[in-house]
């Protein structure tokens, strides 16, 4: 090797391997450091830091991306009767939790098909209990999707099942929408006595 050769080489953080592949953290097959599948497929062609700068510049976006059609889907919803609104807040939810249930079927795994159909299902009785009784339980509902996505498609087990963009827009969307929600019922609460 020669001097230049030399100064590309560095030692993967993961392995503990040199690697030739310049400021290489995390490459496949070499520790994912749990980044993200799109940000496994390039880490290999920039420095460890701007790597974690632009993950996180992505995830910003993608949430920013979702508070904005977050924004677009109650703005679209307000201008419906209150009946109306509840349907369309329901259907939202059921849809925003089937999405995950897409995406098990695209990566071809059953076992990630069932967990996201129980998923859809956990979100059945706040619909029924907004329908007939509150609609603060359908908040509650879109409230809870956050934590299954960050709890699980985040963080937890299911890291691979969603693509991150969706993931990371599918909370700040759920969490608008709850908080759109709540503001509604607090809203009505003042102007019934």
């Amino acid at each position: 090797m020669n001097n230049l050769q030399d100064a590309n080489v560095r030692t993967c953080v993961e392995c503990g391997s040199s690697c030739e592949e310049g400021f290489l953290v995390s490459r496949p097959g070499h520790g994912n450091l749990g980044r993200s599948k799109e940000a496994q497929k390039v880490a290999h062609l920039f420095p460890s830091g701007l790597l974690q700068n632009s993950e996180q510049m992505m995830h910003s976006i993608w949430a920013v991306l979702g508070i904005l059609s977050g924004g677009i889907f109650v703005h679209f919803t307000g201008k419906f009767n209150p009946v109306a609104e509840k349907k369309i807040l329901s259907r939202g939810l059921i849809i925003a939790a089937t999405m995950y249930i897409l995406f098990a079927l695209i990566w071809g795994s059953a076992k990630w098909v069932g967990v996201e159909t129980l998923g859809v299902l956990l979100y059945i009785p706040f619909i029924i209990l907004g329908k007939r009784h509150h609609f603060a339980w359908i908040g509650f509902g879109w409230l809870l999707h956050p934590a299954w996505d960050f709890g699980l498609h985040f963080f937890g087990a299911g890291k691979g099942v969603a693509p991150m963009w969706y993931v990371t827009s599918c909370i700040t969307f759920d969490i608008l929408v709850a908080a759109y929600i709540f503001y509604k019922v607090i809203k009505l609460k003042k102007v019934q006595p």
